[in-house]
């Protein structure tokens, strides 16, 4: 979950992460964390692998 997405975005990540079977990490950044912190992103997506 991006600490500093959208209010809105925020909110509906936060409703997923909350379903059964639904692992989430926060991540800084806003919705482009990809560009943002890349290497942050890689290390929550690995430990999912």
């Amino acid at each position: 979950i991006a600490e500093k997405s959208p209010p809105k975005s925020q909110a509906e990540m936060a409703a997923m992460a909350q379903l059964p079977g639904v692992e989430s990490r926060e991540i800084p950044g806003s919705l482009a964390l990809h560009e943002e912190f890349a290497a942050d992103l890689a290390s929550a997506i690995e430990s999912f692998i």
